[in-house]
């Protein structure tokens, strides 16, 4: 949540959205945050997961998934 604070000082934007991977093994998920209302006494926390990714079966799957965030983090930084 550092991460959206940081941000949001940066860029006061109603919503926060922040990216996430975990890997088990072969195994990949994907996960979406987004923090609204942070100005207030009761921000809102939302998470979307991805489903598992096989590392063996799906890697280009999840290498365009890791351009998609890579390239919307490079645009947020250019247009910011």
């Amino acid at each position: 949540m550092t991460e959206v604070w940081l941000n949001w000082e940066k860029a006061s934007k109603p919503e926060q959205e922040i990216f996430g991977c975990y890997t088990v093994n072969d195994s990949w998920v994907f996960i979406r945050g987004v923090v609204s209302d942070i100005e207030t006494d009761k921000p809102t926390f939302t998470l979307e997961f991805s489903p598992v990714y096989n590392g063996i079966w799906d890697a280009e799957q999840i290498v365009q998934l890791l351009k998609f965030i890579v390239a919307k983090h490079l645009e947020e930084i250019n247009n910011g």
